[in-house]
Parts: C-alpha cells; structure tokens; sequence
C-alpha cells in the first residue's frame, strides 16, 4: 500500500469502508461490526496522512450510522442512534490520532537510528547500506555513480585550541553548507570525526567533479563568514582568519 499515490490509498479506503458497511448492513443491527472499519481507517492514516485518516474516520461512522438505521426494522430513539455515532466516530478518531503519533514516533526512531546526532547527516549505516544498495543496482543495470570522500584539514587543531563546542559548530556549518549544494538526490554523510563521504547516484566523475569543486568553495566560503577573529594562538596566529580559508578538501571518487 506505501506504493499507492496518497489519492489512489483513499480511494481503496473508501471502497474498503463501502464494502464493509455492506456486510454490516446483511449481518443486522445486533452483530457488533464496527470494530472492522478500524482496518482500513488505520491503513489510509498510516500509509497516506492525517487528513486522510481523519477524513476515513468521518466516511466510516457515517457508513456505520446508515448501515446501522437501515437494517434496523424497529428504530431506537433518535438520541440512543445518535450517542452510539458519535461514540463510534469519537472512537475512530481517537485510534487515528494514536495511530499518526505511533508512525511519527517510528519514523523519528528510524531517523534517529540512520543519521548523526551531531550533524544531522546520514551516519557510517545509512551511508554503506546505500552505497551497498547503489552497487548492486550498477552492477545489475549498469548505471553509473560517483562516490567521494572528504575530510578537513587542520581540523585537530580547532579542537586542541579553541574546544571541542567550537568544532562541533564546524563540523555542523560543514554540514549545513553540504545539505545545501548538494541535489537532494544524493547522499551526504558524517563517516566519523572530520570525515564525510558522498554519494552521487546517476552521475559520471566529470559531472561529479565540478560539483564537488562548488561543494568545497562553498565550504571555504562558510568557514571565512563563520566570524571575525576571536582567539589569537601560537603567537598570535588566528585560527579563525585566514587559515580558514587555506583549508583544503581531498576527494577519493570511484564510478560503477
């Protein structure tokens, strides 16, 4: 169902919802149905989204509200017919929201479990599962990838003198500028420390090559803009001026 177009996934709900409002209706009012109807409520809301979820939960207790009036020969008192809808939608919609915070947890989990907690970067798994993944589909298919490895020279000593906070923030305004040239489609990772690696699916080296040359301009830029000179060390040389700018990238790039 992941792979339905979310209009399609609510058209398949709806028709799911009908369906099952037909056999509640054959079954009679005294056989307790409605719990079904949380089937293809949960789906739309857990495949799709939660306008979906909440718009099958309104579409399910009107169903259940006309299957339930119909097959009833003698009618309850109107009030009685209208506590059990709004119980059954109030019911629905409380397993919807359930169901949405349960599916934002897992996806935050899984996030979490694939990414850097520092950089927000894809991590050493996430990297090589795709890298692993991205093989395969080259040596089945015969595409064709760029892979690239970078690290930041000098990078020690911004730790050994300016603190362990002040390259952590490098390393996440590295991260940021590389989020923000690369195409979405490609894949950028912290591999540890200084490290970072970067995968280019669908891309020969010679297209590759002028984007990750961009990559570490940008990179330089960022670093200059990060601030004026602040800490004068090892005899007043400044860590935060131009050897900044003197920082080099290395690329180690393979194509499939």
């Amino acid at each position: 169902m992941s792979r339905l177009s979310p209009a399609t996934l609510e058209r398949v709900g709806e028709a799911a919802i009908l369906g099952l409002g037909l056999l509640d209706y054959s079954l009679g009012p005294d056989l307790f149905f409605s719990v079904f109807y949380l089937l293809p409520i949960v789906a739309v809301a857990w495949y799709g989204d939660g306008r979906a979820g909440y718009f099958a939960c309104a579409v399910s207790a009107s169903v259940w509200l006309a299957a339930e009036i119909l097959s009833r020969e003698v009618q309850l008192p109107a009030w009685v017919t209208a506590w059990n809808a709004g119980v059954h939608l109030t019911t629905f919609l409380v397993v919807v929201a359930l169901a949405i915070r349960l599916k934002e947890s897992v996806a935050a989990q899984t996030k979490l479990a694939l990414s850097d907690p520092l950089t927000g970067l894809a991590n050493t798994r996430a990297f090589f599962d795709r890298l692993s993944a991205e093989i395969d589909r080259a040596l089945r298919y015969g595409t064709i990838f760029t892979l690239a490895y970078m690290d930041l020279d000098h990078f020690k000593e911004v730790n050994d003198t300016l603190g362990h906070a002040e390259g952590d923030e490098v390393l996440r305004r590295v991260a940021e500028t590389m989020r923000g040239t690369m195409r979405t489609t490609d894949l950028t990772a912290r591999l540890g420390g200084d490290e970072f690696g970067i995968l280019l699916p669908e891309t020969p080296f010679g297209k590759a090559e002028g984007a990750l040359g961009k990559l570490r301009v940008e990179i330089v830029t960022a670093m200059s803009e990060e601030g004026l000179a602040r800490d004068h060390l090892d005899g007043g040389r400044d860590l935060r001026g131009p050897p900044w700018t003197q920082w080099t990238t290395r690329y180690t790039s393979r194509t499939g």
